[in-house]
């Protein structure tokens, strides 16, 4: 009887225990939809859907997120089987935009041609928007805005959004650039992709970067434009180089004849109208693109190089 009792506890720890792999086993897939995030051209062939991956990659049973993709397909009648994928910079900033232009893309000739969007971004399911923080910086814009308050409404502004994102049970700790490229990997294998070729810009080139290091193995060609080392941190290092490159050009200008001579003592004038304007924003007015009303930007010295630096 002990015997029988012993025989039938150990079927059911093992039926419970493959239930409870089954239950929680969970495999990355691509849903394709109708509804694409922009108009595309009528003679463009493409395929639009959703690749869904797991939040957290330690948790099969955990949040599941979706990733706008598009698969726009080569114009030649014999494509190289090695597709391209895009991504951009940021990050942040969204991949869908570029789906309008591709009939100027090309690397359409030859192959095809694949949008991703990054974990958190713009169409992404959940996006990571942060409608605080977008007012934080208009408000600091105004003309009577207090200066010495900038640090504070920003860290409210950065609280308020991750305390919202969080409550709506989106684990922040996730949206990394190694999930990203653990996405990336994903995709191709539910695609079927035996070889990849990748193009990226400023942030994306650390992803892609991470994909060379650590998923080498279907990776034909990596296009990184503008690209930084993994170890760099752009925001703790980017003011020091762009006033190390701006002394260095300004310099250059005062010592060159030609240059000199057209714009004399210009380090000098540079620094003082960037401190001037710090005392006495610079008003720049805009056309508002919904209501069509002039609206009015306060630009200071630190704007200004935000500016210049973008140019």
């Amino acid at each position: 009887m002990v015997r029988k009792l012993i025989k039938i506890s150990i079927i059911i720890l093992i039926s419970v225990s493959c239930y409870s792999q089954n239950k929680i086993h969970f495999t990355p897939n691509f849903i394709e939809s109708k509804e694409s995030t922009h108009k595309i051209p009528k003679d463009q062939d493409y395929t639009f859907g959703y690749l869904e991956v797991l939040e957290n990659r330690a948790k099969p049973d955990g949040n599941t997120i979706k990733l706008p993709i598009y698969i726009f397909k080569s114009r030649s009648k014999n494509p190289k089987p090695d597709p391209i994928i895009y991504t951009v910079g940021g990050p942040g900033y969204t991949s869908m935009r570029a789906s309008k232009y591709m009939k100027y893309y090309k690397y359409l000739d030859d192959r095809d041609f694949i949008l991703f969007e990054q974990r958190g971004t713009q169409y992404a399911k959940p996006s990571l928007d942060c409608p605080e923080w977008a007012n934080a910086v208009y408000e600091s814009n105004l003309p009577n805005f207090d200066s010495s308050k900038t640090d504070s409404l920003f860290q409210m502004a950065a609280k308020q959004c991750n305390e919202r994102l969080r409550q709506n049970g989106i684990d922040l700790n996730y949206y990394t650039t190694n999930q990203i490229a653990a996405d990336i990997i994903d995709l191709i294998s539910v695609l079927g992709i035996q070889e990849y070729n990748l193009l990226t810009m400023s942030y994306s080139t650390k992803i892609g970067q991470v994909l060379i290091r650590d998923y080498p193995d279907k990776v034909r060609s990596v296009v990184m434009d503008s690209p930084l080392p993994l170890e760099v941190n752009y925001d703790e290092e980017s003011v020091k180089n762009l006033l190390e490159s701006l002394d260095k050009l300004l310099s250059d200008c005062e010592t060159d004849t030609d240059c000199g001579d057209a714009f004399p003592n210009i380090k000098s004038r540079f620094l003082k109208f960037l401190e001037e304007k710090t005392n006495n924003p610079l008003e720049v007015k805009v056309e508002n693109p919904k209501s069509g009303e002039l609206e009015s930007f306060y630009l200071k010295g630190k704007d200004l190089i935000n500016v210049f630096s973008s140019a």
